[in-house]
């Protein structure tokens, strides 16, 4: 019989002991979160009628401008107004009333809301404000400000989430991929399964058809959803969850950008270029793979160390094993952006001080030099 090695039994076990511990606090957001919610702060909810006309097809933004309106904001309503949608904004906080007469210009509708739920509270909210609207309408977009978008000089995504043809489209996804622990990363295989058990499309940019829409599942799906303010349970019921209904109940859905193929693609790039992504890997929560990547650069992307044989193989699975256990949004976004035509940039990267945001700062320099002001602008504000 095979040994389980010391760490990952130690590892186990402090999973199994966590759980334990947050067990009680669990038990209360499963049973009161929602009912707090929709009883109590939900009264503290304020809508606006907006200028734009009603149409066919509604997107959900929601932001939350912490630091007020930003022109990342303005971008991104003006881009979904352009698109043909009729902007239904969710806001997380109260704008002063020349912010509110800003966006009100341009959106069908607006609504302020108690910060509550992470970005499935606000879908939440946006998507019960038009029950009756739902089973005509031919799309529904849900995107939040949690991304720069859309990019300068990438793909037109709404267009090219439209052009899937399927239910469900997505920007990108997570976790269809069997990760490897970091000790273990060269084990990796790159088959993606979407059928896993946490597997699911991220909840920054989604378009839905409306063969979704027009099911009372789907207005019943949102209407029963457990709020919760810890992130971990809103991904498991809301993203995992969501994703995971679309599968069950047999509708299509893509991703825009897909990455089927990452072993196949990293096979094709140069030492170079394979040492360029390892170099640009974000790792948001993922620190021991984050050490392997510095300890890998140190021994083999530098120019110090050109002179030995770079281990492609290892590299590869380098790389492959940090997309599997954080999805691409994230570790490989430098090269989604410069090559891929990606239109998303996650913003939280920017601001982590451990060298992360200059793999963002790198990105902004290829960019126009408005849009580049602009973020850097935010950049410097804070998070």
């Amino acid at each position: 019989m095979r040994k389980v090695p010391l760490y990952k039994l130690k590892r186990e076990l402090l999973r199994l002991w966590n759980q334990l511990l947050v067990l009680p606090e669990a038990l209360l957001s499963f049973l009161f979160a929602k009912p707090y919610y929709d009883l109590i702060l939900s009264k503290k909810r304020r809508t606006f009628h907006g200028k734009v006309e009603q149409k066919d097809r509604i997107a959900i933004y929601l932001f939350y401008p912490k630091k007020g309106l930003l022109k990342s904001h303005q971008r991104s309503i003006e881009y979904l107004q352009r698109a043909g949608y009729a902007p239904l904004l969710v806001c997380n906080a109260t704008l002063n009333e020349a912010d509110r007469q800003t966006v009100l210009n341009h959106c069908w509708r607006y609504i302020e809301r108690p910060n509550f739920g992470y970005d499935f509270g606000g879908y939440r909210d946006g998507i019960l404000s038009i029950r009756s609207e739902l089973r005509s309408l031919d799309r529904l977009l849900l995107t939040n400000d949690s991304t720069w978008f859309p990019l300068p000089k990438a793909m037109d995504w709404i267009a090219e989430s439209e052009a899937l043809n399927v239910d469900y489209a997505a920007a990108a996804w997570a976790w269809a991929v069997k990760a490897k622990d970091p000790k273990d990363f060269e084990d990796i295989q790159w088959q993606v399964d979407k059928n896993r058990r946490n597997f699911h499309y991220a909840s920054y940019a989604l378009n839905i058809s409306s063969a979704i829409l027009a099911t009372d599942d789907f207005f019943k799906f949102w209407k029963r959803f457990r709020l919760s303010n810890d992130k971990k349970r809103t991904v498991r019921r809301g993203e995992i969850g969501l994703t995971h209904w679309v599968i069950r109940n047999g509708f299509s859905h893509g991703a825009t950008t897909e990455m089927l193929e990452l072993d196949r693609l990293l096979s094709t790039k140069t030492d170079e270029e394979l040492a360029e992504i390892i170099r640009n890997l974000i790792f948001v929560t993922d620190p021991v793979m984050k050490s392997i990547a510095q300890t890998f650069l140190t021994a083999h992307g530098t120019s110090e160390t050109q002179h030995k044989a770079f281990p492609r193989k290892t590299a590869e699975r380098l790389i492959a094993n940090a997309v599997a256990r954080q999805g691409m949004s994230y570790s490989i976004m430098s090269e989604l952006i410069k090559n891929h035509d990606f239109a998303f940039m996650k913003k939280s990267p920017a601001f982590f001080k451990d060298g992360t945001e200059n793999v963002v700062k790198n990105i902004l320099e290829e960019s126009d030099a408005d849009f580049q002001n602009d973020i850097m602008h935010e950049i410097s504000m804070g998070k």
